[in-house]
């Protein structure tokens, strides 16, 4: 996954230019009011919805998710220049990538949900007071923002997946090796035991 991570690296230090430190900053100001609004509705929506609803628990999302949800969607908009604070962000992606794929939640409802948050965004942007150009650059720079941060993500589901399926099938080898020896063994003993019989006949 080294490969695919240092692309997305690649996208966010892009992203992150000195030319659109101020661009990124006013974005998080536009959205920070908003951000808990955008998260309950995300679950409001998952909540409402039966195959989402299944990973989730109504005093989950009350107590503790609403909250995460809320910080993750304020972080999106933080201006990072250095290195480090890139990887720090990315490290973050991957461990909700490692989470989701814990509770192996489909592909198809992180996608469902990202598209929630980024609609969402997308309004309140619209709704704002900036000009029609500076609205443009925004809107790019925090669709951007949401696909790169949704592709680590999914990145990370996969890799784990991978792993998963590969320590799966380490074990039905072993497994199968292991039974062999035993089956083997059981026909030895029947051939001792067979033989035995034959010379005392």
């Amino acid at each position: 996954m080294k490969e695919e991570i240092s692309v997305y690296r690649q996208i966010l230090n892009d992203i992150n230019r000195p030319e659109n430190k101020d661009t990124i900053v006013l974005i998080g100001q536009l959205i920070a009011p908003h951000s808990n609004n955008i998260a309950k509705h995300f679950y409001r929506t998952l909540l409402g919805n039966n195959h989402a609803s299944s990973f989730l628990n109504h005093d989950a999302v009350k107590y503790r998710l609403t909250g995460s949800m809320t910080k993750w969607i304020d972080g999106l908009f933080s201006y990072r220049p250095m290195e480090s604070d890139i990887d720090d962000y990315i490290n973050a992606q991957l461990k909700v990538g490692h989470i989701h794929a814990r509770i192996e939640l489909p592909v198809c409802l992180v996608n469902y949900g990202m598209t929630l948050i980024k609609n969402k965004l997308m309004s309140h942007l619209i709704e704002s007071s900036l000009d029609r150009n500076l609205l443009a650059n925004v809107m790019v720079i925090v669709n951007n923002l949401v696909d790169c941060s949704l592709a680590i993500i999914n990145e990370s589901y996969k890799d784990d997946l991978v792993d998963n399926e590969n320590q799966n099938q380490a074990f039905r080898l072993h497994a199968s090796a292991h039974n062999l020896a035993f089956e083997c063994e059981r026909l030895r003993t029947s051939l001792s035991e067979w033989m035995r019989e034959i010379m005392i006949l």
